[in-house]
Formats: structure tokens, C-alpha cells, sequence
């Protein structure tokens, strides 16, 4: 929402991105799920990473671009991640009110790699040539995600298998499943030649 709010040049479009952003925060405040520091934190660094790429990134990203972008974030998740095992060792957190972070980078460090194999190798499409065809990607989608994120509590808890987890799921979202419908595409479209 705050890189739609940063491109959108209408004002009053602007006021309310950013606003249901600060509403997200202080829900998160309100609920007793946040402490001040995490919301105020959170809404810092994706801040950085969006002013970054608005000032890096071109409309058409080139290769070079995509890079930064992607290693930009991927340093800051590493930093977060570093702050955290800091926190951690150091007792000054407990695991459980380090967890949502600890996600958070997991779903980072994924999106940061997947984004850039994506949008330079994949380049996949989300329209279709019909309404059955979108219905049944998201479908699709959707029970395997739920079914990796309900699957991989197998590997059991901790604030590593929980960042794996999420890294899991983010890359399933970002990377591969993109590459499984292109590939699926690819092979219809030769079997219908």
C-alpha cells in the first residue's frame, strides 16, 4: 500500500493509503498483538525499502535494478534478522514476542530472492483468457499455500522452523507457483498445437 501511495500523484488517494497503513498499526496496538517499538519499527524499515525503490526503480525495472532492489531488501531482513538473534541471546525478548518478526524475515529473505527470479526469469502473468481459468490459478493457489503452511508445522516451533516456514510459503507464493502455472500453460498450449 505505501508504494501504491508514493506512485498514486492524486492527493486524496494518497491520504487514504496512507492512512489505512497507520489504521493497520494501531490495530495491531489496540489488539495487544504489538508493542509501540514493533509497529514504529516496521513502519521504518518499509519505509527505507520503499523510497529506495521508488528512487531506484524504473516503471520497467532492468536486470541491474531488480538486483539492487532485491539485495536491498534482502540486507535489511538480514539486519532485522541479526537484530533479533541479538535480542534472543542476549535475553532481552522472549521467543513468543519475537515470533510475527522472526516471520517477517523468514517471508522477506523469500520475497527478496523470489521477486528477482520472478520478474527476470519467470515474468509471470496473472490475467488469463477466461474467468475459469483465474478462478482455478487462485484456487489452486490457495490450497497449497494452506496446505504448506498446515504441512510444515510438522517440522515442529522455534523461531528458525517459524522464519523457515514462512520462507517457505513466500517463495511458494512468489516463485514457485508462477513457474508451475507457466509451465502447465507452456505444455497446454504445445498440446493443443
Amino acid at each position: 500500500m505505501g508504494a501504491l501511495g508514493v506512485q498514486i500523484r492524486r492527493r486524496w488517494i494518497q491520504i487514504i493509503f496512507f492512512s489505512l497503513i497507520l489504521l493497520v498499526g494501531f490495530s495491531r496496538l489496540y489488539l495487544g498483538v504489538h508493542y509501540i517499538s514493533d509497529v514504529v519499527v516496521s513502519l521504518a524499515i518499509s519505509a527505507v525499502i520503499i523510497l529506495f525503490a521508488v528512487k531506484v526503480i524504473s516503471d520497467e525495472p532492468t536486470q541491474a535494478e531488480q538486483l539492487k532492489l532485491s539485495g536491498f531488501i534482502l540486507v535489511c531482513a538480514l539486519i532485522v534478522a541479526g537484530y533479533i538473534a541479538f535480542l534472543y541471546h542476549n535475553s532481552v525478548t522472549e521467543a513468543h514476542q519475537l515470533r510475527d518478526a522472526t516471520r517477517s524475515v523468514g517471508a522477506a529473505i523469500a520475497f527478496a530472492i523470489g521477486m528477482y527470479i520472478e520478474r527476470i526469469h519467470i515474468k509471470f502473468s496473472t490475467r488469463a483468457k477466461s474467468i475459469l481459468i483465474n478462478a482455478i490459478k487462485l484456487l489452486l493457489g490457495l490450497a497449497i499455500t494452506i496446505g504448506i503452511q498446515e504441512g510444515s508445522r510438522i517440522l515442529g516451533t522455534g523461531l528458525v522452523i517459524e522464519s523457515f516456514r514462512y520462507f517457505l510459503i513466500t517463495f511458494w507464493i512468489i516463485v514457485l507457483y508462477p513457474l508451475l502455472f507457466n509451465t502447465a500453460t507452456t505444455k497446454i498450449k504445445k498440446l493443443n498445437l
